[in-house]
């Protein structure tokens, strides 16, 4: 089993062929996006902006999870983890309350901030009872 220089994890840990597969998609995408007319570059600096934050929030969660427990370490990844998770809901809510009605829009933007407060009390205030 092939193992990665960096970190020692076996291709499968890193994602394997799945993982190429992605990025590989993700690039040609972006690219048919900015050829498809004016708008296009705008949309793919979107997806450039809301992949790039996908990546470093898988990136967050697999250094959260090998952390030691109770470190400060750990702490500043849930913070990282929860900021990153915010923004992808609110550029999701954004795009999609964008080409709602605006009663519809309403409840994606409250959807949206009940999700960002429950994120916010799962990762910071609930203590969980032994």
């Amino acid at each position: 089993m092939p193992v990665c220089p960096i970190g020692g994890a076996t291709r499968e840990a890193r994602g394997g062929e799945h993982g190429t597969r992605t990025r590989v998609y993700i690039t040609g995408d972006n690219r048919l996006i900015i050829l498809k007319g004016s708008h296009g570059v705008d949309l793919a600096c979107d997806r450039r902006r809301t992949d790039g934050d996908l990546v470093l929030l898988f990136a967050c969660l697999r250094l959260y999870e090998r952390a030691p427990a109770q470190s400060s370490t750990r702490e500043q990844l849930k913070v990282a983890v929860w900021i990153l998770t915010t923004l992808l809901t609110f550029a999701f809510s954004y795009k999609v309350a964008a080409v709602m009605p605006p009663s519809v829009a309403v409840l994606v933007w409250l959807m949206a901030f009940a999700t960002v407060a429950g994120g916010f009390f799962a990762f910071f205030l609930y203590k969980e009872k032994n």
